[in-house]
C-alpha cells in the first residue's frame, strides 16, 4: 500500500502556524520589560525578591522543557502529538499571565508579594512551555519540503517579532501613556495585562484550529517503550555533562552566557534608566523600544555582507563589543559631564540613535554566538555519535569553505579514513606545477571552493589514520595515477603556506 501524498501548505495554513508565536512574543516581551518594575517600583517588592522569584521560575522552565518534548513526542491520540498540548495551554496561559499582573489586595507583607510573584510566574512559564514545545515541533512536521519548512520558520519569527513591537505599542502608546498616570500607576497594569492575555489565548487557538487538517499527514510516535520523566531529567543533565567535557562548548557557552546576562540587565533596567536616568515621557520611550527591533531589521542583511570578508568569530567579537560600548557611552558620557543635560531635546534624539545601532548588531551577534564556528573542531568519524548536548547548539557542525562552519540540516560530516589537523590560518599557496585533484566528495577540495586567509583556526591538513586501509580514487589499479599506476593522484595533504601532492598509494 503506496504512502499517502502530502499536499503542499496554502497560505492560510501558514499563517495559522506563525500566528501561534504572538503569543510567545507577547509573553516575553511584557515579562522581560515590566514584571520586575511592576513588582519593585509599583508594589513595593525589593528587588532581591523578585530577582529571585524570577530565577526560581527560570530554573523551572529549563526542566520543565524537556519533559514537555518528551510527552508530546510520546502522545498518541486521534488529535495527534501536537494539538492536545496547543488547545489545553490556551487558557491556562491567559489566566496565569492575568493574574501576575493583578495580584489580590490581601496579601500580607512583602513574603506574601513574593509568593504570588513566584507562584504566577512559574505557571505562566509553564504554560508558555505547554504549547510553545510542540508547537515549534508542529512546525518541523508540517511539510517534507525544505522550502516549505523554511517559509513557515519565517512566518513565525515575523509574528514573534510583530508580537513584540505590539507589547511596546499598547504598552506605552495607551495603556501606560503620560494621560493616564505612566508606568508608576498600578490601575494601568491590570488593563493592559487582560488585553494582552485575551490576545495571547486567540493567537493560540487559531493556530490550533487552523493547522488541525495536517493532522493526518503529521508524523506519528515511533514504536518502542516511552521514557519515564525521571529518565528524561537525567537524560538533559548527561547531555549537559557531556557537552561541557567539549572545550570548544564551553568556550561558547561562557559567550552565550555572558553575552545574555548583558542583554537580561539591559531588558530589566531599560524601564528604570528611561524613567528615572533620563527622566523621558512615556511617548518617547515607546519610540526608545521600537529603536532596537527596527535596527535588527536593517542589521540582519547587513550582516550577511559583513560575513563576506570578515569570519563570524571576528563578527562575534567586534559585534559583542559594539554592544557593550555603546550601551556604556551615554551612562559614562553623562556621568563625565559630557551629555547634554536632561529635558534637551538632543538626549531623545542620541539614545534614539544608540539604540538603533545596538539592536543593528545585537541580535544578529545572538544567532552567530549559537552557530559559532567554533561548537565542534574534530569532524565525526563513521559510526560516530553526535557529540553530547548538541541539541543545546541547535545545528550541525561540519567542515565548510575551508573554516570550521555550521548547517541547519544534515548529518554529520564524515570523512572516513582522514582526520583534522588544525592550525593557524594563512594563506593558501599550490606550489607551481603542481596538478589540481580536487574532488566534489570532499568539502575542502570541492571544486569551486577555495581556501580563505585571515584568522582563527581552520582545517589545513588532511592525514590518512594510521592503521586504516588506504582506498584507492580511481579504482582497481589506480586510474589516476597514470601508466603503471605510479603518477602523483588521489588524495592530498594540506599545508599551511602551501599545498603538497602525494602518491595514493604511499601518501
Amino acid at each position: 500500500m503506496g504512502e499517502v501524498a502530502v499536499p503542499p501548505l496554502s497560505a492560510g495554513t501558514k499563517v495559522s502556524y506563525g500566528i501561534g508565536q504572538v503569543a510567545e512574543g507577547l509573553k516575553n516581551t511584557a515579562m522581560a520589560t515590566f514584571v520586575l518594575f511592576y513588582y519593585n517600583q509599583v508594589l513595593g517588592l525589593s528587588g532581591t525578591l523578585a530577582g529571585l522569584a524570577l530565577g526560581i521560575a527560570l530554573v523551572f522552565d529549563a526542566l520543565t522543557d524537556p519533559v514537555a518534548g518528551s510527552i508530546s513526542d510520546n502522545l498518541r491520540s486521534r488529535m495527534g502529538r501536537r494539538h492536545p498540548f496547543i488547545y489545553a495551554s490556551a487558557l491556562p496561559l491567559g489566566v496565569a499571565f492575568f493574574l501576575m499582573f493583578y495580584p489580590p489586595s490581601s496579601l500580607l507583607g512583602e513574603w506574601g508579594l513574593f509568593a504570588w510573584m513566584t507562584v504566577t510566574v512559574v505557571l505562566t512559564r509553564a504554560a508558555m512551555t505547554l504549547f510553545h514545545v510542540p508547537h515549534i515541533a508542529l512546525g518541523a512536521e508540517l511539510s517534507d519540503d525544505y522550502e516549505e519548512r523554511t517559509t513557515v520558520v519565517s512566518y513565525r519569527y515575523f509574528c514573534s517579532t510583530f508580537g513584540s513591537l505590539l507589547v511596546f505599542v499598547l504598552g506605552f502608546g495607551w495603556f501606560f501613556a503620560d494621560a493616564r498616570g505612566g508606568q508608576v500607576a498600578p490601575q494601568n497594569y491590570a488593563p493592559f495585562a487582560l488585553t494582552l492575555a485575551v490576545i495571547m489565548v486567540a493567537s493560540v487557538l487559531w493556530t490550533g484550529w487552523g493547522t488541525r487538517h495536517r493532522i493526518p499527514y503529521l508524523r506519528s510516535p515511533e514504536p518502542g517503550p516511552d521514557l519515564p520523566v525521571r529518565q528524561v531529567i537525567a537524560r538533559v543533565f548527561q547531555d549537559l555533562g557531556g557537552a561541557l567535557r567539549n572545550r570548544s562548548f564551553r568556550w561558547l557557552f561562557g559567550g552565550v552566557l555572558i553575552l545574555f546576562v548583558m542583554v537580561g540587565v539591559d531588558s530589566a533596567l531599560n524601564l528604570y534608566m528611561f524613567n528615572y536616568f533620563w527622566e523621558l515621557p512615556s511617548s518617547l520611550t515607546l519610540w526608545l523600544f521600537l529603536a532596537l527591533p527596527l535596527g535588527a531589521l536593517v542589521g540582519a542583511p547587513l550582516t550577511r555582507v559583513l560575513h563576506r570578508y570578515i569570519n563570524k568569530h571576528t563578527t562575534v567579537l567586534l559585534g559583542t563589543a559594539w554592544f557593550a560600548v555603546l550601551e556604556l557611552m551615554p551612562v559614562l558620557l553623562r556621568l563625565a559631564g559630557w551629555f547634554p543635560d536632561n529635558g534637551d531635546p538632543a538626549v531623545f534624539w542620541i539614545l534614539l540613535v544608540v539604540r538603533f545601532l545596538i539592536g543593528g548588531r545585537r541580535h544578529p551577534v545572538h544567532g552567530e554566538l549559537q552557530l559559532d564556528d567554533g561548537g565542534h573542531r574534530r569532524p565525526a568519524r563513521a559510526g560516530d555519535r553526535p557529540p553530547p548536548g548538541r541539541h543545546l547548539l541547535r545545528r550541525h557542525i561540519v567542515l565548510r569553505e575551508g573554516h570550521l562552519g555550521t548547517r541547519q540540516s544534515g548529518g554529520w560530516y564524515r570523512p572516513g579514513r582522514h582526520r583534522l589537523a588544525a592550525r593557524r590560518r594563512r594563506p593558501l599557496r599550490r606550489r607551481r606545477g603542481a596538478r589540481d585533484h580536487r574532488s566534489s566528495r570532499h568539502p575542502l577540495r570541492a571544486p569551486g571552493r577555495r581556501l580563505r586567509g585571515g584568522g582563527g583556526l581552520v582545517p589545513v591538513a588532511l592525514r590518512p589514520d594510521p592503521g586504516t586501509p588506504r582506498r584507492d580514487p580511481a579504482g582497481a589499479g589506480g586510474a589516476a595515477a597514470g601508466p603503471g599506476g605510479t603518477g602523483r593522484g588521489g588524495g592530498r595533504r594540506f599545508r599551511a603556506g602551501r599545498l603538497r601532492s602525494f602518491r595514493a598509494s604511499g601518501g
